[in-house]
C-alpha cells in the first residue's frame, strides 16, 4: 500500500463519519482539498497526504508522535502548520521532534496564534490551506445553516485568504493557483456584495444609509466595549483606564522607521466615528496580522501618561498601549465566562428541562 492509499484510509478511519461545523463529514471534505489539489497539477505525495490529515490533529486523538512515526517529518510538519490546537513541545534532540497533546490552550489563544502560523508557514501548507477555502466555500453553498453562523464562517475564510493570497501569486510551479484564487475571491465577493455596497454608499453621500457594515456585531458592540470611538478625542480623562473598542478596519498602513522597524497606522470605525491608532514594536509584530482592510475585530488598551521630556520635565501626549486584538466575531465566544438563565418556578415542567438540556448539551465550554 502507498503512502497516498495509507494516508486516506488513515484519515477516513480516525474521522468516521464525524461532520465538520459547516455539516459535511470530514472525510469528503478532505477528498474534495485533494482533489483540488490534484486539478492544479499537485503529484507530490507528501503534500497530497497532509491534504487527507490536515486536521487529524484538531479533530481526532491521533498524536503527532503517531503521525511522525506513520508518515514522516515532511507531512507532520505540514500538518502541524495547518492545526489550530497547540501541542506541548519536548525536543530531545536535533535529529527528532517529539510533540504530544499534553495540554491544550483555550480556544482564544488558539486562534490568536493560527493567523501567524498560517503566515509563517512553507508554500505547500499555505496551498493546501488554499484548496481547504475552496472546499469550504463550495460545501457552504449547499449546507443549510444560520445566517450567523455562515457569516462567521465566510469572514474566518476571507481573513485566511488574506493571509496566504500574496505568497501564493508568486507560487509559479502550479499555474492554476492564480485561476482558483479569481475563483474564490468572485465567490467571497458575491458573498460580501452587502459590505461592499455600504462602502460605495459612504462613498457617495457621506454616510451609511441602508445599513452599517457592523449592524450584525450590535450585540458584540454594545456588550463587550466600554467605550465608543467618538470619545477618544480626549485621552487625558482616560489615562490608566482599560478599555474594550470594537469595529471595522477602513486603512491600513505599514510604514518602517529610519532604523528599519516595522509599524502601522489604522483606522477603526463603529457606529459612532473613526479614530487612527498606531501600534510599534513588539506590539506591530504580535498583532499585525489582524490589521486587514474591512477586517472587523476587537482591540483592548489602556491610555497610559506620555513620555517626560528629561529636559523640560514637559509631559507628551496620552499614548495607547495595545492588551490584546481579536476577530470580533469571535468576542461573544472566548469572552463569555457563565450563561445564567432566570425562570419562573411556578412554570418549570419536565418538558420544558428537557428541551433545554437538548438545546445546551451540544455547547460545552472548554473547562
Amino acid at each position: 500500500m502507498n503512502s497516498l492509499t495509507n494516508a486516506e484510509l488513515f484519515a477516513k478511519t480516525k474521522h468516521g463519519g464525524k461532520l465538520n461545523e459547516i455539516g459535511v463529514s470530514h472525510s469528503n471534505h478532505l477528498e474534495n482539498v485533494v482533489n483540488r489539489l490534484k486539478s492544479l497539477g499537485v503529484i507530490d505525495e507528501e503534500v497530497l497526504c497532509a491534504g487527507w490529515l490536515q486536521d487529524i490533529l484538531e479533530h481526532t486523538d491521533t498524536s503527532f508522535d503517531e503521525l511522525f512515526e506513520k508518515f514522516g517529518r515532511r507531512v507532520s510538519t505540514l500538518i502541524l502548520s495547518l492545526t489550530e490546537t497547540k501541542l506541548v513541545i519536548d525536543t530531545n534532540d536535533n535529529s527528532t521532534l517529539s510533540l504530544t497533546k499534553k495540554r491544550i490552550v483555550s480556544k482564544k489563544q488558539r486562534q490568536k496564534e493560527y493567523g501567524m502560523k498560517i503566515k509563517e508557514s512553507e508554500l505547500d501548507a499555505k496551498l493546501i490551506k488554499l484548496c481547504d477555502i475552496s472546499a469550504n466555500l463550495s460545501e457552504l453553498k449547499n449546507q443549510v445553516i444560520s445566517k450567523s453562523k455562515k457569516r462567521r464562517i465566510l469572514r474566518e475564510l476571507r481573513y485566511y485568504l488574506l493571509i496566504i493570497e500574496k505568497d501564493l501569486v508568486g507560487h509559479t510551479k502550479y499555474p492554476q493557483v492564480i485561476t482558483l484564487l479569481e475563483t474564490i475571491n468572485q465567490n467571497l465577493k458575491i458573498q460580501n456584495n452587502n459590505l461592499v455596497k455600504l462602502k460605495k454608499e459612504k462613498e457617495v453621500v457621506g454616510i451609511y444609509i441602508s445599513a452599517h457594515p457592523l449592524d450584525d456585531f450590535s450585540h458584540e458592540m454594545h456588550h463587550y466595549t466600554n467605550i465608543s470611538l467618538a470619545d477618544l478625542g480626549d485621552l487625558d480623562h482616560l489615562i490608566n483606564r482599560e478599555l474594550n473598542i470594537g469595529g471595522i478596519v477602513n486603512e491600513v498602513e505599514h510604514l518602517e522607521t529610519r532604523n528599519g522597524k516595522g509599524w502601522a497606522r489604522f483606522l477603526m470605525e463603529d457606529f459612532s466615528d473613526q479614530y487612527e491608532f498606531r501600534i510599534f514594536g513588539e506590539d506591530y509584530l504580535k498583532y499585525r496580522h489582524f490589521l486587514v482592510v474591512n477586517q472587523f475585530i476587537r482591540i483592548r488598551v489602556t491610555i497610559r501618561q506620555g513620555w517626560t521630556n528629561k529636559d523640560t520635565g514637559k509631559v507628551g501626549l496620552p499614548r495607547v498601549h495595545f492588551l490584546s486584538f481579536e476577530m470580533l466575531q469571535n468576542t461573544v465566544e472566548t469572552n463569555s465566562k457563565k450563561l445564567t438563565i432566570q425562570l419562573d418556578i411556578h412554570k418549570l415542567q419536565s418538558e420544558k428541562i428537557k428541551a433545554l438540556e437538548d438545546h445546551l448539551k451540544p455547547f460545552k465550554g472548554d473547562k
